[in-house]
Protein backbone atom coordinates (compact mmCIF):
# COMPACT_ATOMS: atom_id res chain seq x y z
CA UNK A 1 0.00 0.00 0.00
CA UNK A 2 1.29 3.18 -0.71
CA UNK A 3 0.76 6.49 0.66
CA UNK A 4 -0.73 7.51 -2.87
CA UNK A 5 -3.98 5.59 -1.93
CA UNK A 6 -3.98 3.97 -5.35
CA UNK A 7 -6.15 0.86 -4.08
CA UNK A 8 -8.48 2.74 -1.58
CA UNK A 9 -12.13 4.09 -2.50
CA UNK A 10 -14.27 6.77 -0.78
CA UNK A 11 -15.83 5.13 2.23
CA UNK A 12 -13.81 2.45 2.72
CA UNK A 13 -12.46 1.51 5.80
CA UNK A 14 -9.12 2.11 5.69
CA UNK A 15 -7.50 5.11 4.27
CA UNK A 16 -3.26 6.36 3.92
CA UNK A 17 -2.12 9.43 4.86
CA UNK A 18 -2.57 10.96 1.46
CA UNK A 19 -6.16 10.79 1.82
CA UNK A 20 -6.39 12.25 5.59
CA UNK A 21 -4.26 14.82 4.81
CA UNK A 22 -6.84 15.53 1.55
CA UNK A 23 -9.82 15.56 4.05
CA UNK A 24 -8.39 17.61 6.94
CA UNK A 25 -6.76 20.09 4.72
CA UNK A 26 -2.96 19.59 5.87
CA UNK A 27 0.02 18.15 4.61
CA UNK A 28 0.86 14.73 4.14
CA UNK A 29 3.75 15.68 5.97
CA UNK A 30 1.84 16.59 9.44
CA UNK A 31 -0.24 13.55 8.52
CA UNK A 32 2.97 11.56 9.06
CA UNK A 33 4.48 12.99 10.89
CA UNK A 34 1.18 12.62 13.65
CA UNK A 35 0.96 8.92 12.91
CA UNK A 36 4.73 8.55 13.31
CA UNK A 37 4.68 10.14 16.92
CA UNK A 38 1.40 8.40 18.07
CA UNK A 39 -1.07 12.01 17.77
CA UNK A 40 -3.22 9.99 15.59
CA UNK A 41 -4.06 6.40 15.59
CA UNK A 42 -2.34 5.03 12.51
CA UNK A 43 -0.88 1.57 11.87
CA UNK A 44 2.93 1.34 9.98
CA UNK A 45 2.37 -1.19 6.65
CA UNK A 46 5.16 -1.70 4.97
CA UNK A 47 6.76 2.15 4.81
CA UNK A 48 3.26 3.37 4.85
CA UNK A 49 0.71 4.31 7.21
CA UNK A 50 -3.08 3.37 7.34
CA UNK A 51 -5.62 4.70 9.37
CA UNK A 52 -8.92 3.36 10.14
CA UNK A 53 -11.83 5.12 9.36
CA UNK A 54 -13.65 4.58 12.63
CA UNK A 55 -10.72 5.38 14.83
CA UNK A 56 -9.86 8.75 12.97
CA UNK A 57 -13.18 9.64 13.07
CA UNK A 58 -13.46 8.65 16.98
CA UNK A 59 -9.89 10.69 17.48
CA UNK A 60 -11.27 14.51 15.62
CA UNK A 61 -14.46 13.90 17.59
CA UNK A 62 -12.26 13.72 20.96
CA UNK A 63 -9.76 16.74 20.03
CA UNK A 64 -12.72 19.06 18.54
CA UNK A 65 -13.10 21.78 21.21
CA UNK A 66 -16.14 22.19 23.32
CA UNK A 67 -17.02 25.71 23.61
CA UNK A 68 -20.40 25.04 25.40
CA UNK A 69 -20.69 27.20 28.69
CA UNK A 70 -17.82 29.58 27.30
CA UNK A 71 -17.54 32.69 25.26
CA UNK A 72 -18.56 32.25 21.66
CA UNK A 73 -16.03 31.38 18.99
CA UNK A 74 -14.90 34.47 17.11
CA UNK A 75 -15.95 35.04 13.97
CA UNK A 76 -13.58 34.95 10.92
CA UNK A 77 -13.48 38.66 10.24
CA UNK A 78 -13.12 39.28 14.10
CA UNK A 79 -10.10 36.75 14.12
CA UNK A 80 -8.70 38.80 11.12
CA UNK A 81 -9.56 41.64 12.27
CA UNK A 82 -5.52 42.47 13.72
CA UNK A 83 -3.61 41.08 10.81
CA UNK A 84 -2.01 43.22 8.25
CA UNK A 85 -3.74 42.98 4.59
CA UNK A 86 -0.68 41.12 3.71
CA UNK A 87 1.25 37.98 5.42
CA UNK A 88 4.34 35.87 4.46
CA UNK A 89 4.04 32.42 3.45
CA UNK A 90 5.57 31.47 7.55
CA UNK A 91 2.46 34.29 9.16
CA UNK A 92 0.09 32.33 7.26
CA UNK A 93 0.72 29.06 8.12
CA UNK A 94 1.14 30.08 11.87
CA UNK A 95 -2.41 31.69 11.95
CA UNK A 96 -4.37 28.85 9.78
CA UNK A 97 -2.01 26.51 11.89
CA UNK A 98 -0.73 24.83 8.63
CA UNK A 99 2.74 24.17 7.42
CA UNK A 100 5.01 26.22 5.25
CA UNK A 101 4.31 23.56 2.42
CA UNK A 102 0.55 23.23 2.54
CA UNK A 103 0.49 27.54 2.17
CA UNK A 104 2.96 27.21 -0.64
CA UNK A 105 0.89 24.58 -2.45
CA UNK A 106 -2.65 26.08 -2.27
CA UNK A 107 -0.93 29.56 -3.03
CA UNK A 108 -0.07 27.61 -6.21
CA UNK A 109 -3.11 26.26 -7.24
CA UNK A 110 -4.46 29.54 -7.19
Amino acid sequence: MSDQDQYHLPGSLTAGTATVATQLLLSPTTINKWARTGTMPAYRVGQSWIVFRRELDAWLASTATDNSGSEPSPTLQEMLADLPPYLRLAEAAQVLRVSTATIATLVARQ
